[in-house]
């Protein structure tokens, strides 16, 4: 082989070794590359999709605290708006394509209701009083009963009141009808008031307070509340303003009837879902009240330090004989909206009506029956909450996670449930 041909091999063999080294190098950096998006990619995509879940979460907390702020706020027309970060906020250049979700609100989910555990049948019942001898007492004046009507004695006549005796209507599934009652008077001359209240009790020791009625008046429409309360008492105020005339009093009847009493009934759910790659099925929701985290099979409350407890419900032991329930219902109302994407949606809440139900009313047994997709975190909460405040004697939880319902039965103790129950009603717009 001749110098030249050697020369020519030589260079040759050098650019094969270089094509060969720089080959290798590009290979190295694909490799590498690939082994550091590997690593790195999912650990950024991780790291977006918890913010954003951590964002909307406190979004649906904002929601919550809202909603709180717009049932006690002094104005009668209170609204306002929150805005639910539907994308996350933090964009990466190595990430896989982060995902979002949607915003939905179902007016028909997430169902509560309060009510009496005794139900009756619907039979109907009236209770007359038109002999009036013996069946009152005299709380101050002078009346004349002696023909069986009730009147004032004289002349020359005053004022004088009288409370009736307390009528048993046999169970405390009573739902209270009109009361009515028949009288002569000569107005303007003469008047006769009529007040009406109930209580668990026949010597009315826990009655609700005194209401006056008209004649006619459908007690179930009335506040505070009197159904669920087995005895019923009037009150009737004779007065005049001419001396020799009187009102007499005739007779009067209560209608009830003895029907399943539910003391509130509220539902509606706003619901974001993810689509996100490593946190899937991934749902946050607001319900009754509560902010639910859902992933999988597991379902986390969160609460609102210091004493909010997820669903507005609070358990006391107030004594060896007396219970005290707070509740504090939310019913969302407005058009069904099926899921929602893009940025950001604008959720606005305007307050129809804020209603206090029963305020510190005595009942006997009673239960809370809640239909949610998270039954299995309902059901640990209540479990966790009522251990720490009742004996479990006078609770008792089920679940049945098939059908979503979670039932809590809380039996009265001595004195009866003494219940605090407001219901607001939130209308919903997005």
């Amino acid at each position: 082989m001749s110098f030249k041909n050697l020369k020519q091999f030589a260079a040759s063999t050098d650019a094969q070794a270089f094509a060969i080294g720089a080959v290798l190098l590009i290979m190295i950096a694909v490799t590498a590359t690939t082994i550091y998006l590997s690593i790195n990619a999912p650990i950024e995509t991780k790291e977006c999709e918890f913010l954003h879940s951590t964002e909307v979460t406190d979004d649906f907390v904002a929601l919550r605290s809202t909603i709180s702020s717009l049932i006690h706020a002094e104005s009668s027309v209170a609204y306002n708006s929150v805005p639910i970060k539907l994308t996350p906020t933090k964009e990466s250049f190595i990430a896989l394509p982060l995902a979002s979700g949607t915003l939905s609100f179902s007016p028909n989910e997430g169902n509560i209701s309060v009510r009496l555990s005794e139900s009756g049948d619907g039979s109907p019942g009236i209770w007359t009083l038109d002999n009036f001898t013996g069946n009152y007492s005299l709380k101050y004046g002078n009346v004349n009963d002696t023909t069986g009507n009730l009147s004032l004695s004289g002349p020359p006549y005053a004022s004088a009141c009288i409370e009736s005796i307390g009528n048993n209507t046999g169970s405390n599934s009573t739902v209270y009808g009109n009361i009515t009652w028949h009288a002569l008077t000569s107005p303007p001359a003469t008047e006769i008031i009529m007040k009406v209240r109930t209580a668990l009790d026949a010597n009315m020791t826990k009655s609700t307070p005194w209401v006056e009625v008209e004649n006619g008046t459908n007690l179930s429409t009335i506040f505070p509340t009197l159904n669920g309360h087995r005895y019923v008492q009037f009150r009737a105020e004779l007065i005049t303003w001419e001396p020799s005339k009187t009102p007499t009093l005739i007779n009067v009847s209560i209608d009830y009837s003895h029907k399943n009493v539910i003391f509130a009934n509220t539902s509606g759910t706003i619901r974001f879902k993810s689509s996100y790659h490593y946190f899937p099925n991934q749902v946050i929701t607001y319900e009754n009240g509560a902010v639910i985290k859902s992933q999988d099979d597991q379902e986390f409350i969160r609460l609102r330090p210091p004493l909010d407890l997820g669903f507005n419900i609070s358990f006391q032991n107030v004594s060896a004989n007396r219970t005290r329930i707070n509740i504090s219902l939310v019913n969302l109302t407005g058009a069904n909206v099926a899921g929602r994407a893009g940025e950001a949606t604008l959720v606005r809440l305007l307050r129809i009506n804020n209603k206090t139900v029963s305020d510190g009313f005595f009942y006997s047994n009673m239960t809370l029956t809640v239909n949610s997709s998270y039954s299995h975190g309902i059901e640990k909460w209540f479990n966790k909450t009522l251990e720490k405040e009742l004996n479990s004697s006078y609770y008792n939880v089920t679940a049945n996670h098939t059908t979503g319902m979670v039932e809590i039965e809380l039996y009265a103790k001595e004195q009866g449930i003494e219940l605090y129950l407001e219901e607001a009603t939130i209308g919903v717009e997005m």
